[in-house]
């Protein structure tokens, strides 16, 4: 995962967005999918794609007209062929499309009544040849999973408004505003805190904090420093982080970024930090902002942690750190 192909892949995500909004469909394998009458929708993947996949879950719950379940891929394997009928779709992820548990689900998957469809950057991939049924993101990955995660995004987003309007369910708006895609990142308080604080991420005990939608981005932004900067960080629900004990047994050891996404998530992270600040540990809160639209935050969101691995992973080689990658592993 070199990082010279991550910052080229980062700096191309806007282009790539801007691309996919102007395309009129992006979902042509699914033409023959009478939407209305889906029952269940699974998202099947792992690492990151599970992480894309907790969003979306999260989403479409939230508005109620399909049951969607996230998946990991070992999980997938486990489930029954008998639980899936003709009114289940499933959508099997995996970016790179190489052998792994991913392809392993995909072909389970194949084996039941339901419509399956995968999701690739990679055609010609052992994984794109299981199947006909199959949607290309267009993405990039040869550095770290960044632009490959924001356009698998936006295909299942684009695939939950097409579930919405088909069950005649009210959905937002799910294009991008992809000028302002840079703002999270580029704030000034934001740069201010890191620019004080980027050591602490090497330092300290690092714990991200979600709920809900932003339950799969605490999940992504774990991924991500273990992924670039080598940092081992944990996730939790943010009602987890107090129900635990994790609150009480914080010190001057800890680094806790929480991501909330409803007003009362809000409280609870000012909560929150009033006893971390108390107890010596540091904290940042990504507070979104009023009338945000799901699909435009999330990617917002992801693509400041994108930026954040990046930084801290060139950080780390900096001072003299060795990254350890997927190839050093086989």
């Amino acid at each position: 995962m070199p990082l010279s192909c991550t910052r080229q892949e980062i700096a191309g995500i806007s282009g790539l967005l801007s691309a996919m909004q102007l395309q009129p469909n992006g979902l042509e394998a699914l033409a023959d999918i009478d939407f209305a009458s889906l029952e269940q929708l699974y998202l099947v993947g792992s690492g990151d794609s599970y992480a894309i996949a907790l969003m979306v879950e999260a989403y479409l719950n939230r508005c109620g007209a399909i049951q969607c379940r996230a998946v990991q891929s070992f999980t997938f394997l486990g489930l029954a062929t008998d639980r899936f009928s003709a009114g289940s779709l499933v959508v099997v992820i995996s970016a790179s499309g190489r052998p792994s548990q991913v392809l392993d689900a995909f072909a389970h998957a194949l084996t039941t009544k339901a419509r399956v469809v995968g999701m690739t950057n990679s055609p010609g991939s052992p994984f794109a040849q299981l199947s006909s049924r199959m949607l290309f993101t267009q993405a990039c990955k040869k550095g770290m999973p960044t632009q490959s995660s924001s356009a698998t995004l936006f295909l299942l987003m684009r695939l939950a408004e097409r579930i919405l309007q088909a069950k005649t369910v009210a959905s937002e708006m799910t294009n991008v505003d992809i000028p302002h895609l840079s703002q999270d990142w580029e704030n000034a308080q934001w740069q201010a805190w890191l620019g004080t604080h980027a050591e602490a991420f090497f330092s300290r005990r690092v714990v991200f904090l979600g709920n809900g939608m932003t339950w799969g981005m605490a999940y992504l932004a774990s991924n991500l420093m273990a992924c670039g900067p080598q940092i081992e960080a944990h996730f939790l629900p943010i009602e987890e982080y107090c129900h635990a004990l994790r609150l009480n047994q914080a010190n001057q050891q800890h680094l806790v970024v929480m991501f909330p996404e409803k007003e009362e998530d809000q409280l609870l992270c000012a909560s929150i930090q009033q006893r971390l600040t108390r107890q010596g540990a540091l904290s940042y809160c990504f507070a979104p902002p009023e009338h945000f639209r799901a699909h435009d935050y999330l990617q917002r969101n992801m693509l400041l942690l994108f930026q954040l691995s990046l930084t801290l992973a060139e950080r780390y080689v900096a001072m003299g750190g060795e990254r350890v990658t997927f190839e050093d592993m086989k």
